[in-house]
């Protein structure tokens, strides 16, 4: 914090709301034996997040210039463009200098947590290079290979289809008119759009600009969950789908190609 200019008065007052703290756990009336907390921040203060960007704004540091870094919150990527087995050595150094800032400052990762993801036209044909970092100067852990990896609520899979995030969003949203068929029975127009939105609705369009999809097939499966959620209502009931939309004032998820004009009216 000195080094970000921060004055004495308040480094010092940081100190003693952070250093030296003690802990133990209580079960009914026994206390366990009080240990000293050698690093972390209290859970829950209105501090907590702002401290901890300012604990690891220096990561971006240790990378190497050919590489990129993305964080958010505590979650990092970092990646770079594979030409050559060069370039996978350039990646693999810069995963082992980020293990080392995580061990210098306390910040353990879970290496379960941690795989390599292989984004290329063709994985096939793609380099097939093990990226290891050291745990130890003894030992390493190897980083598994991913075919698709789970990045802030979106399924990312290594030839950017989506397919994977469309089918587990559908079939979220299945779920979700599943709960809302058992729980509510002759719902009214207001209701149902209140379920529907923030239920149903609110899963199918999260992050829809980063993987929004092209191909007809993915269009139409997102389309039939709002189909579907429009037969529940009895307003709309023995309707074509256009007037089920305009009745509960809904627009398509997705503009459909004319090809599907047909099927959607169903």
């Amino acid at each position: 914090m000195y080094s970000y200019g921060f004055n004495d008065i308040l480094v010092t007052w940081i100190n003693n709301f952070l250093c030296y703290r003690t802990q133990s756990v209580r079960i009914n009336n026994v206390f366990s034996d009080v240990t000293h907390v050698k690093s972390g921040i209290p859970q829950g203060t209105v501090l907590g997040p702002v401290l901890f960007v300012i604990f690891i704004n220096d990561l971006p540091e240790v990378c190497t210039q050919l590489c990129k870094l993305y964080m958010f919150a505590d979650d990092a990527k970092t990646y770079n463009n594979i030409q050559c087995d060069n370039d996978c050595v350039v990646l693999n150094d810069n995963i082992n200098n980020i293990y080392a800032w995580s061990e210098k400052w306390l910040m353990k990762l879970n290496t379960s947590k941690c795989a390599v993801l292989n984004i290329s036209k063709n994985v096939n044909k793609a380099l097939n290079h093990s990226y290891t970092f050291k745990l130890s100067d003894n030992s390493e852990v190897m980083l598994k290979q991913e075919h698709c990896m789970k990045d802030l609520g979106v399924l990312i899979d290594c030839n950017l289809s989506f397919s994977e995030h469309i089918h587990e969003k559908v079939n979220v949203g299945y779920k979700m008119l599943g709960i809302i068929k058992r729980n509510f029975t002759n719902l009214s127009k207001e209701a149902f759009l209140l379920l529907y939105k923030s239920m149903v609705r609110s899963h199918l369009e999260f992050a829809a600009s980063v993987w929004n999809p092209y191909k007809l097939g993915l269009i139409y499966e997102i389309e039939k969950v709002q189909k579907r959620a429009t037969k529940m209502i009895d307003i709309c009931k023995g309707k074509n789908y256009v007037d089920r939309l305009k009745i509960l004032i809904l627009k398509k998820q997705k503009k459909q190609k004319k090809s599907l004009k047909n099927e959607i009216l169903v």
